[in-house]
C-alpha cells in the first residue's frame, strides 16, 4: 500500500484541525509572538526550548514536506515488507500424521501452509507518531499557560485529574511511538507479531506511567523497577536479535533510538515515586518522542537504499 496524495491531504487536514482548536490556537499565537522576540531574550536556553516546541508541533508538516521532496525528485518509495502465514488446520494435521508415519515423505505440503506478503509505505507507520506528538505538546503547553502545570510542581496524585486529557493523548503517543519504530524495523515479520509486541510494550509503559504518581517505600520501588526492566528485556530480546541480523544501518539506528527512548521513559516514571518534578517528566517525554521522530525523519529522507 503506497502513501498517496490524498493521504497527504488528510494528514495536513488533521494537522490544521489540531492547530486551529480554539484553546490551543490562542496559545500558538502567543508562542509565535514570543518566538519573534526570541533574539531579545537573555537566556539561550529559552531559545532552544522554543525551537524544540516548534519542532514538536511541526512534525506532521515536516514529514509531509519530506514526502513532497522525495516525490519531486522521483525517489523510490520506502516500503516495509509484512508477511502473512495462513494454515489449513485439517490438512496440516493430516500432513503431520502422515509425516510421522513415513519420515521419507519430506516437507509438509504447500497446501497445508501458505505464505503471502504485502508491502506498506513507511509513512503509514510514522505519521501517527508525528500527529500525536504535535497534539500532546500543544496540550501540555496549554496546561502550562493556564498554570495547571509549573516547573516546581511535583508529578504526584494531586495533579492526576488536572492532566487527564493530556495523559490520554500521551498514551496514544506511546502506542504510535512503538508502532512506528517496531513497524519500520520489522521487515519480513508478520503483522500479528508486530501488533502483539506493540501492545505488550505499550501496556508495560502505561503501567510505568501510572507508577510515577504513587508513593512507595524504597524496597518496593527497587523490586518494581527490576520487574519493569526484566519484562522489558524479555519483550525486546527476540525482536532485537532478528533486527540486528538485517545489518541495515537505518534499521539499527531507529532501534537504538527507540530502545533509548523507551528505557528513559520507563526509568523516569518507574522511579518517580510521586516526587519527580512535572518539568522533568514533560521534558523526558518530549525529548524522547522528538528524538525518535527526528531519527525516523532522517532515515526517511536518506532512504533505505542509502542505509542498507
Amino acid at each position: 500500500m503506497i502513501f498517496e496524495d490524498w493521504h497527504l491531504m488528510l494528514v495536513l487536514g488533521v494537522f490544521i484541525l489540531v492547530h486551529c482548536a480554539k484553546p490551543l490556537c490562542e496559545r500558538c499565537v502567543e508562542l509565535e509572538e514570543r518566538i519573534l522576540a526570541c533574539f531579545h531574550m537573555a537566556s539561550a536556553l529559552s531559545c532552544v526550548r522554543f525551537v524544540m516546541l516548534w519542532l514538536c508541533m511541526l512534525q506532521p508538516f515536516l514529514f509531509c514536506s519530506a514526502y513532497l521532496y522525495k516525490r519531486a525528485h522521483n525517489a523510490p518509495s520506502q516500503l516495509v515488507l509484512l508477511t502473512h502465514i495462513k494454515t489449513n488446520p485439517e490438512l496440516l494435521l493430516n500432513e503431520t500424521l502422515e509425516f510421522g508415519r513415513n519420515a521419507s515423505h519430506g516437507a509438509l505440503s504447500a497446501v497445508a501452509v501458505t505464505l503471502s506478503w504485502r508491502t506498506l509505505d513507511y509513512m503509514f507507520f510514522v505519521v501517527p507518531l508525528a500527529l500525536t506528538l504535535c497534539w500532546s505538546t500543544m496540550l501540555w503547553m496549554q496546561l502550562s499557560h493556564t498554570h495547571v502545570l509549573h516547573e516546581g510542581q511535583s508529578w504526584d496524585s494531586d495533579i492526576v485529574e488536572s492532566v487527564g486529557t493530556y495523559e490520554a493523548v500521551y498514551l496514544l503517543e506511546l502506542l504510535a511511538l512503538n508502532l512506528a519504530c517496531i513497524g519500520v524495523t520489522s521487515h519480513g515479520r508478520t503483522s500479528i507479531e508486530i501488533f502483539y509486541l506493540c501492545m505488550a510494550l505499550t501496556l508495560l509503559m502505561v503501567h510505568c506511567l501510572s507508577s510515577a504518581f504513587v508513593e512507595r517505600d524504597g524496597k518496593a520501588e527497587a523490586w518494581a523497577t527490576c520487574a519493569y526492566f526484566v519484562v522489558l528485556g524479555a519483550l525486546m530480546r527476540n525482536w532485537w536479535i532478528e533486527m540486528l541480523q538485517a545489518a541495515c544501518a537505518g534499521t539499527v539506528l531507529i532501534a537504538i533510538a527507540h530502545t533509548t527512548a523507551v528505557t528513559a521513559i520507563c526509568w523516569v516514571h518507574a522511579t518517580g515515586n510521586g516526587q519527580r518534578l512535572a518539568s522533568t517528566i514533560i521534558a523526558v517525554r518530549t525529548f524522547a518522542s522528538l528524538g525518535v521522530c527526528m531519527v525516523l525523519l532522517c532515515v526517511y529522507v536518506a532512504g533505505w537504499e542509502a542505509s542498507c
